[in-house]
């Protein structure tokens, strides 16, 4: 759910997520950073996950502000103990960044393109098969 989408009503977003949430499921604020919410909002809905946006993500190695913004977004999260993505990594350098500040996750062109469902799923097979027998060793069970 987008930031500005909860904000363009309040009440009617936080009454839905709360049905969501009641039926099992787990929510995330996209585009977090870019609206126009209050902090409070962010501590009042039921929300899993903030997903931080790239245009925070994509200036960060160049812009002292914007850094300061991801670090800042991502201690946010920590101490509200949700999950952060950091959205539009497109750089071994950002990745970096991210993980030293303490971002869970990311998404971007650094990792790959878009791709259609059969190139995620022939992605994701070749991904897990060259970790499989690295995995398998590291926890002391033959390959």
């Amino acid at each position: 759910i987008t930031e500005s989408m909860i904000m363009r009503d309040v009440e009617a977003a936080h009454t839905l997520m709360m049905e969501l949430k009641a039926l099992g499921m787990q929510l995330a604020i996209d585009d977090f950073g870019t609206g126009y919410s209050s902090l409070s909002y962010l501590h009042r809905f039921p929300t899993d996950t903030l997903k931080i946006d790239r245009s925070f993500v994509s200036s960060m190695e160049n812009s002292a502000e914007d850094h300061d913004i991801v670090e800042t977004i991502i201690s946010l999260g920590q101490k509200l103990s949700m999950k952060l993505v950091a959205e539009g990594i497109d750089s071994p350098e950002q990745l970096k960044l991210l993980k030293i500040a303490g971002c869970h996750y990311g998404q971007g062109y650094f990792f790959s393109r878009p791709l259609s469902a059969e190139q995620a799923t022939h992605f994701l097979e070749q991904s897990l098969s060259a970790t499989a027998p690295f995995e398998s060793a590291s926890m002391g069970v033959e390959p």
